[in-house]
């Protein structure tokens, strides 16, 4: 991921695999595990920076055990890119539907309640 040989990054400061202009983010992500007591366990987003110097967005997560800080960092680019493909396949849908003056619907069949989105039906009366 990041396109080093674990050689080249042993005994290096994990700040090497941080873009400078995300240094303070990743440094105010860290000041909590070294003012706190426990077992430190957290998360955020920020960006890792490969031994080319590109940067990708990064999920940042600390394990709930204090061994030598065991940080783990896993790419997120396809999931930021997947959500937004999805999000644009749903307002495309949307559009769509509206311009075809079709209704969407979908029904809890648990709760048996039943939610219409056409404003074409409302329009008719057809139901409450």
């Amino acid at each position: 991921m990041f396109g080093y040989r674990t050689s080249e990054v042993i005994g290096q400061n994990i700040r090497l695999l941080v873009p400078p202009e995300h240094i303070d983010a990743y440094n105010e992500y860290i000041k909590q595990f070294t003012t706190g007591t426990g077992t430190p366990t957290a998360e955020c987003e920020l960006a890792g920076q490969r031994k080319d110097g590109t940067s990708f967005p990064a999920h940042v997560s600390t394990g709930a055990i204090r061994v030598d800080g065991a940080l783990h960092f896993t790419d997120i680019s396809r999931q930021r890119k997947e959500r937004s493909e999805l999000a644009d396949a749903r307002d495309q849908l949307l559009l769509a539907a509206d311009i075809a003056e079709l209704g969407i619907w979908s029904w809890d069949i648990a709760s048996g309640k039943l939610h219409w989105e056409c404003p074409h039906v409302r329009d008719l009366s057809v139901f409450p």
